[in-house]
């Protein structure tokens, strides 16, 4: 539609993402985009999914950061579940 109208559906356009929390969002996908799938839609973002990327990349991560993942990958497998779609 974008293509035959020179206008992007609101629907299809993304939020801007602060600059503060831009390298969380990164994180965020890095595992999501790892996580191999199970045919039924993505598994969750597990504790230990989230300390092999830590070692992996030499990052640590704060608690509240970890939580802010682990509720980002919930609330993205809830809303997919709900559309009938896999994130």
């Amino acid at each position: 539609m974008a293509r035959a109208t020179g206008e992007m559906p609101p629907e299809l356009m993304l939020p801007v993402v602060p600059a503060c929390v831009q390298s969380l969002y990164d994180t965020y996908f890095q595992l999501r985009n790892a996580a191999s799938s199970t045919g039924f839609g993505p598994p969750a973002i597990s504790l230990a999914d989230i300390v092999a990327w830590q070692q992996l990349f030499g990052v640590r991560l704060n608690g509240w950061e970890i939580e802010t993942l682990l509720e980002m990958d919930r609330a993205a497998r809830e809303g997919a579940s709900v559309k009938g779609k896999h994130v």
